[in-house]
């Protein structure tokens, strides 16, 4: 049985990165074979080696799973975030895990507007589905 892949670190990932911007556009054979090279790596990357919030989970706490109760949203439709559907108890990554908190907080904060009859602006799914992209990006 072979043994389990090493993981990357924060720096070596850093410099994967360095390495695909510094050989992006050179001409030359061994520019075009590194920069290929490096864009193979970071397309295999793991979640755990390329995200920044689950590898600071692990080194906290040693793991970067959460279980999560995620509730249908207002609209009585189950919470997605890239296509992906979450209802119901789940263990997921803390990064996840931290965008569907956000997206449950901001849902029940516009039901309560809309229960109470206030004048705010309420908050439209496709604001929270941008704001969990941008919490992923990070």
């Amino acid at each position: 049985m072979a043994a389990p892949k090493k993981l990357l670190t924060p720096d070596e990932v850093a410099a994967l990165n360095d390495e695909f911007r510094d050989t992006e556009g050179d001409e030359s054979e061994e520019g075009r074979r590194q920069h290929a090279r490096a864009r193979s790596k970071l397309r295999r990357l793991s979640h755990l080696e390329s995200c920044s919030v689950c590898q600071r989970e692990i080194e906290l706490r040693g793991s970067c799973d959460v279980q999560v109760d995620v509730p249908l949203d207002s609209c009585k439709k189950p919470f997605a975030i890239n296509g992906k559907e979450y209802f119901g108890s789940i263990t997921v990554y803390s990064c996840i895990a931290a965008t569907l908190l956000y997206m449950i907080d901001q849902n029940r904060q516009g039901m309560l507007r809309d229960t109470q009859g206030t004048d705010h602006t309420p908050v439209f799914m496709g604001q929270l589905h941008e704001r969990a992209r941008q919490v992923q990006d990070t």
